[in-house]
């Protein structure tokens, strides 16, 4: 716990009571109607350690006067959200050709770090639960999709280069034969 051995556990983002809430731990599963919900609701150990990067982030920009202990139905939300990003990112991953690096920094990573664009577009899936087990991309997933796209030329493998070289060649070997 970095952050508590830099700030001290009493200027720290933790407590007694959010720390000992169930709620904020692998395998706690948030409730949810759907079945499709339920899956996305399953704190993970990469979504505690997400929601972890999260509370501290809030509490290190806070001014050293106004930081405050995050109270346990906070940390809970938090936890709720940290649950829904990072299975919404596995599920996005799966069906779309995104590298999980740029997942990470782009979504994950920006969540962390307080993006309020992501916040508020996960904030508003988890409002209205869907029971769609499908969604669609939100704006920020549509925007890497995007970049990922416009950024990633498709470069051919050693062997498809060398098979479109010879058949090149062939190609130009029937053309000449053609000609004469």
């Amino acid at each position: 716990m970095e952050h508590v051995a830099e700030v001290g556990w009493a200027a720290s983002c933790w407590s007694d009571d959010n720390v000992a809430s169930k709620k904020i731990y692998p395998g706690f599963d948030f409730p949810a109607k759907t079945q499709a919900w339920r899956d996305r609701m399953v704190v993970t150990s990469e979504s505690m350690i997400l929601m972890v990067r999260r509370v501290q982030h809030l509490n290190s920009d806070a001014n050293k006067l106004a930081r405050k202990k995050i109270t346990a139905s906070e940390m809970e939300t938090i936890a709720e959200t940290a649950a829904v990003l990072y299975q919404l990112a596995v599920e996005f991953q799966k069906s779309t050709p995104v590298s999980d690096d740029i997942i990470k920094e782009k979504w994950l990573d920006a969540w962390a770090a307080w993006s309020p664009h992501v916040d508020s577009e996960v904030g508003a899936l988890i409002m209205g639960k869907s029971d769609s087990l499908k969604l669609a991309p939100v704006k920020s997933q549509k925007g890497i999709m995007d970049a990922q796209m416009i950024a990633m030329p498709i470069q051919p493998s050693e062997a498809q280069s060398a098979r479109l070289a010879k058949d090149e060649f062939d190609l130009a070997i029937k053309q000449k034969h053609i000609l004469m």
